[in-house]
């Protein structure tokens, strides 16, 4: 009898790869609409006070988190659709 073969550590599914584009676009789709309204909001409170110079050493901080937020969005989305198809895989005789 053959021994199973085992999965690499970073080897998904293509269809897993195919959710992870969309889900990728999706989140593009809303940071860029948001980027705007983030932007004009720190224009109208820190460019008024400050300057328009501090307006974009800000911008970069708010930007940081949504990054972190997005990766771990696509990490829990990769980790679903594999738990789902490799219990598909595991019901199959």
């Amino acid at each position: 009898m053959s021994e199973p073969t085992t999965r690499r550590w970073f080897q998904i599914h293509l269809s897993t790869a195919v959710v992870l584009m969309f889900v990728a676009g999706a989140l593009l789709f809303v940071e860029v609409r948001n980027f705007e309204a983030i932007k004009s909001a720190l224009e109208l409170a820190i460019g008024s006070l400050v300057g328009a110079d501090a307006v974009e050493a800000d911008s970069a901080g708010v930007v940081f988190p949504c990054v972190i937020v997005n990766l771990l969005v696509l990490v829990l989305v990769a980790w679903i659709c594999e738990a789902l198809i490799r219990r598909g895989e595991a019901r199959t005789p």
